[in-house]
């Protein structure tokens, strides 16, 4: 077993952080060819702004490269090419809103997509290993299968020039698979093993307005579908490449005009305020996909099942965070685990002759936080590091010693800010578990 990491690892998690990071601009103020910065600013004329059509729509391509992000992988992907269309509608926030948080981004744009994946040009299939000594071994490559999906998309522009833009989205929803992993007729497909799947996506793009209305754009999109851990076996389906697409922008010219008005906001309050978060989620183990595939004799009871019982994971988190603009803050906490799946850990290993390994229900890791606000709803970030892990050999040696965190909440302001929202925590982007969690902020 071993334990490196390259930066086709970290690439992923890099790029799903940094695509809702508070990026700049690096422009002046005010320059007079037309380019304008549009992050810390709020608008000072919004009423007076020229009315316009505020519905948009674009098409897609994306031609793309399917990520193997561990050695194990490297040995069972045989081909890695994929391609998706999308189709999304989007509502621009204007400057006649009259709203300080589309002033603060820059007049964002909301939008929902449905998402189209050709994926037979990524195959698996596994060669004769002593590392799945009883894994059926087929001559044909098995398919990852097309995929479905409907998301959600936020869209926000850092630098805006009259003829051209460059931008950055964010994506979520769910997916639906049309093939996933079967004992016998998908053996070798272990990236998906859900038909219903759990979607993010980043990107970032520069499109040129080639009339009023329309515009075309390029850039680079990370796209990643699996099922939160919930099912075995989980690696997850990471497609990273080039996008091209077509825009219908009626609003381009109000949003335009609206973001030359924009200046610095004086109005919010900097303030500092902790919470404590409790989560309750599931997972399913690696250390079971393991004995029931490779280690289990053909006629054996649950060789190559495809069914995994869900083990209940326990989370506190505290945190003290900085709520340096209206848009968004930054702080550290502490998280605390308590997984009631160590005593079956324990049980496979000491099976396995593993018995030099320490397993405890308690984990704490230290992280670096990031939540992005609009209105009562928000995207919250982390990136920690374990400092105390005893989860046997699997955690020791083969998964990352550090994990991110990516989840949505609803803040309820008339119960004095008590977040409700769902959690999907990672080891460098291959999901461990899923939950949902209830937050107790306090300002100071």
């Amino acid at each position: 077993m071993g334990n490196k990491y390259t930066l086709c690892h970290l690439l992923p998690a890099l790029l799903l952080l940094l695509a809702a990071m508070p990026l700049r601009a690096h422009v002046p103020e005010a320059v007079h060819d037309g380019t304008i910065p549009v992050s810390d600013t709020v608008a000072t004329a919004q009423a007076d702004g020229p009315r316009c059509g505020r519905v948009g729509w674009e098409v897609k391509l994306h031609p793309a490269y399917t990520l193997s992000l561990d050695s194990y992988s490297r040995k069972w992907l045989r081909k890695r090419g994929t391609f998706s269309m999308a189709a999304e509608a989007s509502i621009a926030t204007l400057p006649q809103d009259s709203d300080s948080y589309a002033a603060d981004y820059g007049y964002p744009l909301f939008g929902i997509g449905l998402r189209y994946s050709l994926n037979h040009g990524t195959t698996m299939r596994k060669d004769a290993d002593d590392a799945w000594p009883y894994a059926p071994i087929s001559d044909v490559a098995t398919p990852l299968g097309n995929s479905v999906t409907a998301y959600g998309t936020f869209r926000r522009t850092l630098i805006h020039h009259r003829t051209w833009q460059w931008d950055y989205s964010f994506n979520i929803g769910l997916g639906w698979s049309h093939r996933k992993y079967h004992p016998v007729s998908d053996s070798d497909n272990e990236l998906i093993g859900s038909r219903w799947l759990i979607f993010f996506g980043v990107g970032t793009h520069v499109s040129w307005q080639i009339s009023p209305l329309w515009a075309v754009y390029g850039g680079l999109e990370l796209c990643h579908h699996s099922n939160g851990n919930l099912n075995k076996p989980n690696k997850g389906a990471n497609a990273f490449g080039p996008v091209v697409g077509l825009r219908y922008t009626p609003y381009e010219e109000t949003l335009y005009k609206g973001r030359l008005s924009l200046r610095r906001d004086t109005t919010f309050r900097r303030y500092w305020y902790g919470e404590i978060t409790v989560g309750a989620g599931g997972k399913t183990l690696s250390e079971d996909w393991n004995l029931t595939q490779y280690q289990t004799l053909p006629g054996e009871d649950r060789f190559r099942t495809d069914r995994f019982k869900v083990y209940p994971v326990y989370t506190l988190e505290t945190n003290v965070m900085y709520r340096h603009a209206r848009r968004w803050a930054t702080g550290l906490g502490l998280d605390f685990f308590y997984g009631t799946y160590y005593k079956r850990l324990r049980e496979i290993e000491d099976l396995q002759g593993y018995t030099e390994y320490h397993h405890s229900p308690f984990a704490l890791g230290i992280a670096a936080r990031h939540e992005v606000f609009w209105h009562n709803l928000s995207l919250s970030m982390c990136v920690g590091v374990y400092v105390k892990r005893n989860f046997g050999v699997n955690a020791d040696e083969v998964e990352a010693p550090v994990y991110d965190r990516i989840g949505l909440k609803y803040h309820f302001r008339r119960l004095g800010g008590l977040t409700l929202g769902a959690n999907v925590t990672a080891n460098l982007l291959r999901a461990n578990f899923t939950e949902v969690t209830l937050g107790f902020p306090v300002r100071w």
